[in-house]
């Protein structure tokens, strides 16, 4: 007998406990408070005796939230790239004609003006070409001349027929030199642009033949950087967008260039679009073939901005509950861009709302009347929302704090 009031005893006392640590956690239930009634009590009609989120609709009562205001910023949106430069101008000399070399000047890296001699192929026989040419074009031209005197003292001997001929003979003569002149200019190989020369292996007493390379030229004045962005750039892409562009050659410097074009359709490959960027060279320290690190930045017109703890989501995407007035509202958002824990969004809000950033978001219903509590600013998910709109928001993003309206 003394056994089982013994084991009756231990079990009254395990209960007791058991019953103290349920009220310790989650309180006494209503139904067993002295005096308690449930008059106004209703039910959620879409979950039945719960009420959104999880906890049960008891009207009057308010959920301690933490929330802090509204920011509006642009956002900035970094896009990477790496390129190659080349010249705007470029072009690669060859010989027309062939020929042994008798005269060269090709300095490497030295500057030449177009139309300036670069090589000259031994031309003996083009300049005796000319000579004659000159003689004939000479006597056709005094017989032209004596012919024309002679008509116009009225001499019968010399008709309008033998005039004319005459003339032609003339005209022929100086159509010979033109061609003989041009085949003798043929024999000097000149600049057809102007730049600064590359190396070239051509020496005197090579043998050209026509076609031969004899060298490169590049206008470095200004450098076109080709580049790939990925196809989330395409609705940033405007001729004249500023670009940032840094080669390794030359550690620290960064240059300004300008967008020129684009292609007009995706790599099927890579979904990437390729981009030509000009960037002036005024003092010839970029060379084409140089790689470059290409930076641009597109900052956005102002939108809110709230931390991504602060969104729900459900069937329709995402919301934001917004304060107004005591009592909390779903605000569906629209997200433009994301940014760590940050999200810019489109939503009918205003700056002086305040929005719910952490804790009590999963017991609120639209409605519900709330009590903000007080942020805590080393708490990691407020981080960038402040409650009061005098607050300076450089803390979000120290680098548009100067860009930044404070609210």
């Amino acid at each position: 007998m003394t056994t089982v009031i013994k084991t009756l005893m231990q079990g009254i006392f395990a209960a007791a406990i058991l019953v103290s640590a349920w009220a310790y956690a989650f309180g006494v239930p209503d139904a067993l408070r002295l005096g308690a009634t449930e008059p106004s009590a209703e039910v959620d009609l879409e979950r039945p005796g719960r009420a959104s989120g999880g906890t049960r609709d008891r009207r009057g009562t308010e959920t301690t939230v933490v929330a802090g205001r509204l920011l509006v910023e642009p956002y900035t949106d970094v896009l990477h790239a790496i390129g190659t430069g080349d010249a705007l101008h470029s072009s690669t000399v060859i010989s027309e004609v062939s020929g042994r070399v008798v005269e060269i000047h090709l300095t490497a890296n030295t500057t030449v003006a177009v139309g300036e001699a670069l090589v000259r192929l031994e031309a003996r026989t083009e300049e005796i070409d000319v000579e004659t040419a000159e003689l004939a074009l000479a006597e056709a031209q005094n017989t032209f001349a004596r012919y024309e005197s002679l008509h116009s003292s009225g001499n019968a001997v010399v008709t309008d027929v033998t005039l004319a001929e005459a003339s032609t003979d003339m005209a022929m003569a100086e159509a010979e030199l033109r061609q003989a002149q041009a085949e003798l200019d043929e024999r000097t190989i000149r600049a057809p642009i102007s730049g600064r020369l590359g190396l070239s292996d051509v020496s005197v007493g090579d043998m050209l033949s026509t076609g031969d390379t004899v060298a490169r030229i590049e206008d470095t004045k200004i450098i076109l950087v080709a580049f790939e962005l990925p196809e989330r750039a395409i609705p940033l892409l405007a001729i004249e967008e500023t670009v940032l562009a840094s080669t390794p050659s030359l550690p620290g410097r960064v240059f300004e260039g300008r967008i020129t074009a684009h292609d007009n359709r995706l790599d099927e490959t890579t979904r990437s679009i390729t981009v030509e960027a000009r960037i002036e060279n005024t003092d010839g320290v970029l060379w084409p073939g140089m790689t470059f690190a290409i930076r641009i930045e597109h900052i956005s017109d102002p939108f809110p901005v709230v931390p991504g703890i602060a969104l729900s989501w459900n069937r329709t995407g995402p919301s934001i509950w917004a304060v107004r007035d005591g009592m909390v509202e779903d605000v569906p958002v629209t997200i433009r861009y994301r940014q760590g824990d940050l999200a810019w969004i489109e939503a009918d809000v205003a700056a002086e709302d305040l929005i719910v950033v952490t804790e009590g978001t999963h017991k609120l219903r639209s409605g519900s009347r709330v009590a903000v509590g007080p942020t805590r600013p080393e708490d990691p998910a407020n981080v960038g929302v402040v409650s009061d709109p005098s607050e300076e928001s450089s803390a979000l993003r120290p680098d548009l704090a100067v860009r930044r309206p404070s609210l």
